[in-house]
């Protein structure tokens, strides 16, 4: 954990036996994602340039979503390898999402170190927020 790392966040409505495994799930998706990150920073083909942040959305352009396996969504999944998965591309992605997220988990994903310092990134797109707009936090 870096060290002025945030505590994450988890959704106030989740509570009772649901809350546990939400925390778990979550977690566990933390974890996947710094290990693909630091897998593709060490990646003798090419490493990535370009790093996409967020929540489901995210994670389903990749192709998966969390609780339905790996690369379920086989047109997303195909769009991301030919886009952003091409070792001769411009840009060379990695999609980190994970599903409900919000932007203070996404916060300490980063302080956390979820992407390695040596993975040289020139682009990073985040797109997050929709989880808390859609249980009402105002903008």
């Amino acid at each position: 954990m870096a060290k002025n790392a945030l505590a994450p966040a988890f959704w106030s409505q989740v509570t009772g036996e649901n809350y546990g495994s939400f925390v778990t799930l979550w977690r566990s998706q933390h974890k996947k994602n710094a290990h693909d990150a630091v897998t593709d920073a060490k990646s003798k083909k090419r490493t990535p340039n370009l790093v996409l942040y967020g929540d489901s959305i995210t994670k389903w352009f990749t192709g998966s979503a969390l609780g339905v396996g790996e690369f379920v969504f086989v047109k997303e999944r195909t769009a991301y390898e030919s886009l952003l998965r091409d070792p001769n591309a411009d840009l060379f992605g990695l999609g980190l999402g994970i599903d409900s997220d919000i932007c203070t988990n996404l916060l300490y994903r980063i302080q956390d170190g979820e992407v390695p310092p040596e993975l040289n990134r020139s682009v990073i797109w985040i797109l997050i927020g929709s989880n808390e707009r859609c249980a009402g936090a105002s903008m």
